[in-house]
């Protein structure tokens, strides 16, 4: 059985080039601040695969995926490491 790479929040951030308030809120679906209503970021952000001591985590497989289907973030990050 192959392993696969497990990543928090801020891991999933830096790969993609963005901020961990920015993945934060791609969780959620919300960013009250700059978005008149509830659901305005609700861009499909994948739900954590698992929780690891009160920290949600994924398989960054996942994330990838939905990276590539959404448009967000930048892979080139990830694929520079």
């Amino acid at each position: 059985m192959q392993s696969e790479e497990l990543v928090s929040i801020k891991e999933v951030a830096r790969r993609l080039g963005l901020s961990p308030r920015t993945i934060t809120q791609y969780r959620w679906g919300t960013n009250k601040a700059t978005d008149p209503g509830p659901g305005s970021h609700n861009v499909g952000f994948p739900p954590e695969d698992l929780n690891l001591d009160g920290k949600p985590v994924w398989y960054w497989s996942n994330i990838e995926r939905w990276a590539r289907e959404t448009g967000r973030g930048r892979l080139e990050y990830a694929a520079s490491e």
